[in-house]
């Protein structure tokens, strides 16, 4: 299996040797990271669906459809990659199209082995030049404006906002989750990495919920299992075992402090 990725990923770098990337790259890796990251949350039967949104007017959006639907009837990972190397070599894919074959055949093999949304986007941008990668990142942020602002025009009130006893926490609590939506995936990803455990389960307890809900975007499967009791027994801890203010203000100032560094 390596080895025929391997040609096939050789091939295409080399067609693609001093080609323009530009929109038509930016648009399906953000495609192809939206549909890791709904793999990664709804599991990949939704996939279908999902693919099915895709806009009409991306490249490859036939290679699209037909490996994902290999991937969801549960293909063996091989018998993919053996048919789309084949289809790669009998139709002599070239120049820009020989990378996006490629990549769309990466992203589909990494969400059927359950890899984390954001790790499928960010292992695609890895292909894209630098000065390229950084005019994603741009193009990006554009795309996802409109989502931003809907998400901030409907703020939904954390566990803590109706609590006398944590409202000192508000402008804290309102900062940190103004920081979270407004941040980059990498550096999201960054703070979850370098954040103790204890300190990310008081912010996942203490935020809004579309804060937390990108906080959890970005947090590896098994570790979300591991957070969810913690979230069912949120207010029995809350309320029984008592939470500390200066635990949760030390979270947040630890979180604050990483995620601003961007």
């Amino acid at each position: 299996m390596h080895a025929l990725l391997y040609d096939v990923r050789k091939d295409a770098l080399k067609q693609s040797k001093g080609i323009e990337f530009g929109e038509p790259f930016f648009k399906l890796i953000d495609n192809l990271g939206r549909l890791g990251r709904i793999a990664e949350e709804e599991g990949l039967l939704s996939l279908e669906e999902a693919i099915g949104k895709v806009p009409t007017d991306i490249k490859l959006r036939e290679e699209i459809k037909w490996i994902g639907d290999l991937v969801i009837l549960g293909t063996d990972p091989e018998e993919i990659v053996e048919v789309a190397t084949a289809h790669y070599w009998m139709n002599d894919y070239e120049d820009g199209d020989a990378l996006m074959y490629y990549l769309v055949l990466r992203a589909f093999l990494k969400m059927q082995g359950h890899k984390n949304g954001f790790v499928v986007e960010k292992f695609l941008t890895f292909y894209l030049p630098h000065d390229e990668e950084e005019k994603y990142m741009a193009y990006r942020k554009k795309v996802y404006a409109p989502e931003v602002a809907k998400r901030k025009s409907e703020r939904k009130n954390s566990l803590f906002h109706d609590d006398p006893l944590f409202e000192e926490l508000t402008p804290q609590r309102l900062l940190l989750e103004q920081e979270i939506l407004d941040a980059d995936g990498s550096d999201v990803y960054t703070m979850i990495r370098t954040i103790d455990l204890e300190g990310l389960k008081n912010i996942l307890i203490g935020v809004a919920a579309d804060a937390r809900q990108k906080l959890l975007n970005n947090i590896a499967s098994d570790l979300v299992d591991m957070l969810a009791g913690d979230w069912e027994h949120a207010k029995y801890v809350k309320e029984e075992k008592g939470l500390s203010k200066d635990d949760i203000m030390k979270s947040y100032d630890a979180a604050l402090s990483i995620i601003q560094k961007k």
